[in-house]
């Protein structure tokens, strides 16, 4: 249930609207984007609709974003009449790659992600990558929030799904597993989060131990798309087993007791399964779900809406494209 400062905060948006305002301008729109699109996310959408009302338009686009997609967005926005579009990513981390695509398409900065332009997400003879604002298209002012990051909200749900399998919390552990990165500092980053969303979990839960666990980029592919580890070879020897962390955590704590591992995931993507292969012959209480729905995360989204709706137009950038980012150069100093 959506907490009373949460409903005071949005009580007077969300009063009846007159049958003119229902076609005159509204206060703001808010455009929600998604990691992936599945059935927590509909359900999320559908709340967050509802709380809001119909004097607050609602549109989504989920996976990797598009052009097409957010442009299609937010001209149902315009056409409804608001007067400002507030974006809210609902996104684990606000430094994920997508949602620096995101700002680009929003014109929010002047250049796309190299690795979209020059990796294999590029599109062979097209230099200039198209954005989803324009002067052409004449939106009102965009103004994008932060993700989830550690957000409170994000312990609840983890808790929520470690409760589903938990029945002696005092003598269970608790590992969350989530994405690693091939960046040691992002990596790091990540742990950190886990680690702190962890111990929430574990004061709340009344838990034996929560620990965090990342699994490595390579492992944490869906199965079809994992590298055939046994055909690989190194001067050192055979490489190690995929999720090394995960299983050794696992391993240690299962000396002690039962162990309940939960995924880091918003939605189910594949990755779960990922997760799961690399602790065959372990016997572990399994929740594959995603985190959402969760109201505490639904009240999020509407209180980042009405922050966002505070900010400045951030969309400077209304040209028709970018190419990549130029190379700096070195200055010549005499």
């Amino acid at each position: 249930m959506t907490s009373s400062w949460t409903s005071l905060l949005f009580a007077a948006l969300l009063a009846a609207p007159s049958p003119a305002a229902l076609f005159g301008p509204k206060p703001f729109g808010v455009l929600l984007l998604g990691e992936s699109g599945g059935e927590g996310w509909d359900k999320t959408v559908a709340e967050v609709r509802k709380n809001l009302g119909t004097n607050i338009p609602v549109e989504a686009a989920a996976g990797e974003p598009n052009a097409p997609d957010i442009r299609r967005a937010l001209e149902k926005l315009k056409a409804a009449r608001v007067e400002k579009i507030v974006v809210v990513p609902v996104y684990l981390r606000t430094d994920e790659e997508a949602l620096e695509l995101a700002r680009y398409l929003l014109g929010i900065i002047k250049y796309p992600p190299d690795s979209y332009v020059k990796g294999s997400r590029s599109h062979v003879g097209q230099s200039i990558v198209d954005r989803a604002v324009t002067k052409k298209g004449r939106f009102p002012p965009i103004s994008m929030t932060a993700a989830l990051d550690s957000d409170a909200a994000l312990a609840d749900a983890l808790l929520l799904r470690v409760k589903e399998l938990s029945r002696e919390p005092e003598l269970e552990s608790v590992v969350v597993a989530g994405k690693g990165s091939d960046d040691r500092a992002r990596a790091e980053a990540i742990r950190s989060v886990l680690r702190r969303l962890g111990k929430t979990v574990a004061k709340l839960g009344k838990f034996k131990e929560v620990r965090a666990a990342l699994v490595a980029p390579a492992a944490a592919k869906p199965r079809d798309q994992m590298p055939d580890f046994t055909q690989q070879k190194s001067p050192a020897g055979p490489p190690p087993p995929p999720g090394g962390e995960l299983r050794e955590a696992v391993k240690e704590l299962s000396r002690g007791g039962r162990v309940i591992v939960v995924p880091f995931l918003l939605e189910p993507d594949g990755t779960e399964r990922a997760f799961k292969k690399t602790l065959e012959n372990f016997f572990i209480l399994w929740n594959g779900k995603g985190l959402l729905p969760h109201p505490r995360i639904t009240a999020w989204i509407q209180l980042k809406a009405a922050e966002g709706r505070k900010y400045p137009d951030m969309a400077k950038e209304r040209d028709e494209g970018q190419a990549a980012k130029p190379p700096e150069r070195s200055k010549v100093v005499r």
